[in-house]
Order: C-alpha cells, then structure tokens, then sequence
C-alpha cells in the first residue's frame, strides 16, 4: 500500500529523536489518521497499512457513540454513516471516502474555523451557513476535532424540545 512507507518513516524517525521541534510536528502536521493509529498500534505487516483508515473512521465513530444517546444509521446510501441524537443528525462521514467528516456547527464560529483552518470548508451537498466538513487528512489536532464533535452534538441538543430533554435525560456537553 502507498501509506505504508509514509507511516514506517515517520514511525522511525520518532524513535530516533528526542526533540520538541519534532514532537511538536509530530502532534501538529502528521495526519489525524496516522497519529491516531501509530499512538494506539504499531503496524508490524504491510498488509495492516489498508485498514490504518478504517482504524481512523473507527476512532471518529467510536467518539461520536461515546456521546449520550447517540446511534448512527445510512439515512441515504449505503455509504453515508450518520450519527444521530434524537432522530437528528449531527455528523457524517462517507465510508468510501474518508477524508472527509460532516459537522454541524454555529453559524458565525463555522466562518472563523474556515478562516483559521484549510482543512475545514462548507460542507458538499449541506448548508454551508450551519455545516462544516473537516479534512482528516489534514493537520488539524485531535482534541479539536473532538472539540467540534462536541460542538456539534450541543448544536442539535439546543434543538430538541425542553420536554424531551426532560424525558430522555439529554443535556449539553461540555467543550
């Protein structure tokens, strides 16, 4: 696989130094996919390099259920994984590709996070005015992208009726 050089590469250079210029890359500019994996598994066949994606969009969905009372569903393909609170949605992701993660966000703080970050844009097919899509590949750091799942899930909370809440138990999460 053409990751698999990339990630033995990287793998090897952090064991070799010792630096915080390098650890500080390390934490800022390596892919959220590699980071993830290379921090919670070492690789040892190159025939594990193809499910080091899956094992991102694992992460991210292990995330999002984590939350209260989420489920998730393909609400309009086979492909397109939701995640829901109280039958609404409030992220997704494209299992066939998975560079790319939907999220609800507030309308003037989703212009601040396109301004601030390349790697976040107005979601395709989505209202931009209320969603963003993230490049996973990118540089963006993993608490803030557990930020913005968090983020996210709030934004549908606020919606939901006072009686449901009430019922169910549901509250806000803290960012």
């Amino acid at each position: 696989s053409a990751l698999w050089p990339f990630v033995r590469i990287w793998r090897t250079r952090l064991q070799s130094s010792k630096t915080n210029r390098l650890e500080r890359y390390w934490q800022h500019s390596l892919p959220f996919v590699l980071r993830t994996t290379l921090a919670g598994r070492k690789p040892t066949d190159s025939r594990l390099c193809k499910s080091i994606l899956a094992m991102n969009i694992e992460t991210v969905r292990e995330y999002c259920l984590s939350l209260p009372q989420v489920t998730e569903d393909f609400p309009f393909d086979e492909s397109t994984l939701a995640f829901r609170i109280e039958r609404k949605i409030f992220a997704m992701i494209d299992l066939e590709n998975t560079e790319w993660f939907v999220l609800k966000c507030e309308p003037e703080y989703a212009i601040d996070l396109r301004d601030k970050y390349t790697e976040i844009s107005g979601a395709w097919h989505m209202n931009k005015k209320y969603w963003n899509q993230l490049n996973l590949f990118g540089r963006l750091p993993d608490d803030l992208v557990q930020s913005l799942i968090r983020h996210s899930y709030n934004e549908v909370v606020k919606k939901i009726s006072k009686k449901i809440k009430e019922e169910k138990g549901i509250n806000l999460i803290a960012l």
